[in-house]
């Protein structure tokens, strides 16, 4: 087992959760397997220890094709949602409740090869320590795997609570797709090339830090939560496509 579809219903729902990590929530799915499972961008379940057992086979195939090729965005969602929509559809699933400690130490398993020890406690490797607020004229950015977020409300401009993104001085650091995957430990190797611009307005609360190594990826950008639900100034633009190297 490779991707699982999650319906609409479950993408929706999800949504309205705080991310575990940039693109990720981690998610329970007892009628398959008692190992934690991964949701990319509210949309795909996968296996964390198949993904990695098959990612060459993954990078051969139809998504791959569909984010390397240079349609627009419309084109690339058709193609993304027609391999999407070709997927077995996912089983009822329920989210994982993670502590600090809970979270590095799953971490940890997921991106050390076997038979290194584990840490006992989260220690240095604590996530998001400090807290604020945006100012008046902050930018920030957020990159996905697809151009379709279930995590950005254009309609209402909004951006969702439990959110994502990073600074604008961080920006020169992500020219591609796949530099967001390295910089922000995403766990799928696809690039992450659909960059959204964000300008939540002033005084949203805010929890930020440097992006902890993951999934065997070096981590290290710098990365901001939205705390809460929170309005954009204005309208939210479609995503840039990135290119992907």
């Amino acid at each position: 087992m490779r991707f699982l579809r999650l319906s609409d219903e479950q993408s929706e729902q999800l949504a309205e959760t705080p991310e575990h990590l940039p693109n990720i929530i981690f998610v329970k799915c007892s009628s398959i397997s008692d190992e934690p499972f991964v949701v990319v961008n509210e949309q795909i379940l996968i296996s964390p220890t198949e993904h990695h057992r098959n990612s060459d086979n993954l990078m051969r195939n139809s998504l791959g094709s569909a984010l390397f090729a240079q349609g627009s965005r419309e084109e690339n969602l058709k193609v993304l949602d027609k391999w999407r929509q070709g997927l077995e559809t996912a089983p009822e699933i329920e989210l994982l409740k993670l502590e600090p400690d809970e979270l590095t130490r799953l971490l940890f398993s997921l991106s050390v090869p076997p038979g290194i020890a584990l840490p006992p406690v989260a220690g240095p490797y604590g996530h998001l320590p400090l807290m604020g607020t945006t100012g008046k004229t902050e930018v920030f950015y957020r990159c996905e795997v697809f151009a379709k977020s279930f995590r950005i409300d254009q309609t209402g401009s909004k951006i969702r609570g439990g959110t994502y993104a990073f600074p604008a001085s961080d920006l020169a650091f992500v020219p591609t797709g796949l530099a967001a995957v390295g910089r922000y430990s995403l766990p799928l190797l696809f690039p992450a090339v659909y960059r959204w611009e964000l300008q939540p307005v002033a005084g949203a609360a805010i929890r930020c830090g440097a992006c902890v190594p993951a999934f065997g990826q070096s981590g290290g950008g710098v990365e901001v939560f939205f705390n809460a639900l929170t309005t954009n100034r204005g309208p939210i633009a479609n995503p840039v496509k990135l290119p992907v190297l």
